[in-house]
């Protein structure tokens, strides 16, 4: 393809990363300032506000570039671009790719500034973040509206100048990252996929645009009834201690801890029931009359977790954030990153971060009932059932959600070929219950509920290579705590059930660390005939850092099809640790890439090399396999749902869709509609995975 970099500057009296781009676009403010536009040849920008005639010029201009089927619009982050188009009346949202999802593909920072730098040579202009601040947002020389000839002219002609400059850098960055792209995956027999992907980000792009419908009254009533809750709450922990803490701050509440004999390492909403539970426990097995005043601390450290926890959290401030991201006809859109996450291409989100809203807490509660006094809704209860302010528009609609049933565990056995795994899904049976038998010699009708989660936890964490501290660390945030030999055993126990896979582990380390020593392309092919294959390459912006460093492209090819492209940069031995880098995603004028692992270096407060090996490209294979399954069945269902008047995919991430269906006699039926989700979802091109998904609906968003 011909790519032609575009890129706009735009004002607006609304806060884009306060109230999202549906409410920036919506202002009667809202205005194109500049566009510019890359090829080929160079530059050329449109200046919408000193020129009368640029409008035109520009529509004209765009409408001859796409008359040539050959050639296709790249922005980076396109949907604000698409925005924009639609404002000056045209619609061209297919013809237009993203260059930042290209950027991710190619294994580089998401934002322009990194990116361009990154993988091109055409860096951002770093005055770009002050011409943004004096032209596109209000301030004392615009009062707060778009920019004027007479604010621009003389003042700040100059800056103009340079601003349109900086349009036009971005517009070339975007064209020169898609070329880039083209070119490696040319080189590495995918092109193909390209243009796969520019399908599935407009459908996930289209999906954004439809949004989720919320509940306003709803959700102001719960913040209503959460800001008196945490008063009351408050009030009486100080009241009853004497002490005034702010919860919100995780230093005091880990000092107040600490002070009373309790050591925790964090209050997160994972740990803090265990700390709880366990404090609870050592009141109740301690003599009182020996230690009355360590009985008394360890009290005060359970009412203060109580009132923690009573104060609902990070769950209960989605709420607020809701109303701020959500549009005037109630729908919050723009929410999903397609390729958000660069090493397994997984959909990532913003804003609201749907994909982190807590999973539904006991019973599924009638959410009429908040508006009800004499109802008790605390705030744990309200953050339990937070789900819930997501509804369809329809009074008679519902929310349809299909899930693929532990996808990630059938893509390790398939690309592993641990077939006692494989065949115990096909035959519908327990997979942790047969993970029992294997542990305890035992027969599966006989394995107890109190033995089950044994086999799910194991099962949950040791597919990756993960060491027993990490098993240990795992289950403990999903609130079971084991001692380390305990943990050990599990991962002990594990790896003999599963032998092929731990092989599959060997093998991948053996074959990264071939490709990175020889610098040739190298491959191994597993039981279905898959093929993986890694090939080197050099990144010119990492040899300037690491002279030697090694990127590699990861693939898993089907059938003579590249269906997983994956990229890992700049790696390198350090002893016998294969290490890597990862792409800085801001720049400050320092180095482009890291080679630290920033969670674990904080953790043990010194640096901690990032290194790949077998197990955890094990993962990334496992995660991004099962990615290109869940988008093959969401293009079956966008494809399906095309001619249904009254259904429309609101959601997805990682292996759920939710599809919002509303009664329509014109229309299908919701039964229909789930037959569709069902074959969508249970379809796959992979002979012999045995993919299944369950299917849900309800009025409100239940999953």
């Amino acid at each position: 393809m011909n790519n032609i970099g575009i890129d706009y500057e735009t004002f607006s009296d609304v806060n884009l990363p306060v109230n999202g781009l549906d409410n920036y676009k919506r202002s009667d403010e809202f205005r194109p300032l500049i566009a510019s536009i890359a090829h080929e040849k160079g530059e050329e920008t449109f200046d919408f506000i000193l020129d009368p005639d640029a409008q035109a010029k520009f529509k004209w201009t765009i409408t001859d570039i796409l008359d040539r089927k050959d050639n296709q619009l790249v922005a980076h982050n396109a949907g604000f671009e698409r925005m924009v188009f639609q404002w000056f009346g045209m619609n061209i949202d297919n013809r237009i790719v993203d260059s930042a999802v290209y950027a991710r593909m190619l294994g580089a920072g998401e934002k322009l500034e990194v990116a361009s730098r990154q993988l091109t040579n055409t860096p951002k202009l770093a005055a770009g973040s002050d011409l943004i601040q004096l032209f596109c947002i209000p301030n004392q020389h615009n009062k707060g509206v778009a920019p004027t000839p007479q604010m621009i002219v003389p003042k700040f002609q100059e800056h103009w100048l340079q601003f349109e400059k900086y349009c036009e850098i971005d517009a070339r960055g975007s064209k020169e990252i898609a070329d880039l792209a083209e070119f490696l995956y040319r080189q590495f027999e995918a092109e193909d996929v390209l243009e796969r992907e520019n399908m599935l980000e407009l459908i996930t792009y289209q999906m954004n645009q439809v949004g989720w419908s919320i509940d306003r009254k709803l959700i102001q009533k719960m913040g209503v009834r959460a800001w008196a809750n945490t008063l009351i709450e408050q009030k009486k922990f100080f009241l009853d201690s004497g002490t005034q803490l702010n919860f919100n701050s995780p230093v005091q509440l880990k000092k107040y801890c600490a002070d009373r004999g309790v050591k925790v390492k964090s209050l997160d909403k994972y740990q803090l029931p265990v700390v709880l539970a366990k404090v609870e426990k050592d009141i109740a097995t301690t003599d009182e009359t020996k230690f009355p005043e360590g009985v008394q601390k360890l009290r005060e450290v359970k009412a203060m977790l109580e009132c923690k926890q009573e104060l609902g959290g990070s769950s209960l401030s989605k709420l607020q954030r809701i109303l701020d991201l959500a549009g005037p006809d109630d729908r919050l859109r723009d929410q999903y990153i397609h390729v958000g996450a660069g090493q397994t291409f997984r959909t990532s989100g913003r804003g609201v971060q749907m994909q982190n809203l807590k999973k539904l807490s006991g019973n599924i509660r009638d959410m009429e009932t908040v508006y009800d006094y004499d109802v008790e809704w605390t705030n744990t209860d309200m953050a339990g059932q937070l789900r819930q302010v997501f509804k369809a528009r329809h009074p008679d609609g519902e929310i349809i959600v299909g899930d693929f049933s532990a996808v990630e565990s059938r893509g390790l056995a398939y690309l592993a070929g641990e077939q006692w795994k494989l065949d115990t899904y096909e035959q519908g049976l327990d997979v942790y219950k047969v993970l029992v038998t294997k542990y305890m010699g035992i027969e599966y009708e006989d394995v107890t509920a109190e033995q089950r989660p044994r086999g799910k936890y194991s099962e949950l964490s040791c597919g990756y290579q993960a060491s027993a501290k990490a098993v240990q660390e795992f289950m403990f945030r999903l609130g079971f705590v084991v001692s380390l030999d305990d943990a050990a055993q599990n991962v002990i126990d594990w790896r003999n059930a599963n032998p092929n896979i731990v092989q599959f582990w060997w093998d991948l380390d053996s074959l990264l660390k071939e490709v990175v020593t020889t610098g040739k392309q190298n491959q191994m092919t597993n039981s279905k005939g898959l093929v993986i294959r890694i090939s080197p390459f050099w990144v010119e912006s990492l040899q300037k850092q690491h002279p030697g460093a090694t990127s590699l492209m990861v693939q898993i090819i089907h059938d003579g099809y590249p269906l997983v492209n994956r990229v890992i940069h700049g790696c390198y031995f350090k002893g016998n640790s294969l290490c890597y880098y990862k792409p800085e995603e801001q720049y400050r004028g320092g180095q482009l890439w890291s080679p630290l692992n920033k969670t674990a270096s904080q953790k043990a407060k010194k640096d901690v090399l990032l290194t790949i090996y077998g197990g955890k490209l094990a993962g990334i294979l496992t995660q991004s396999l099962c990615r290109e399954l869940f988008y093959d069945s969401m293009k079956a269902l966008a494809h399906m749902l095309v001619n249904v008047p009254n259904a429309v995919m609101v959601g997805q991430f990682h292996d759920e869709i939710a599809v919002e269906w509303w009664p329509d006699e014109n229309g299908a039926s919701k039964e229909v509609v789930i037959g569709m989700m069902e074959r969508a979802m249970t379809m796959c091109r992979l002979p012999g995975f045995p993919l299944t998904a369950e299917i849900k609906s309800a009025h409100r968003y239940i999953k």
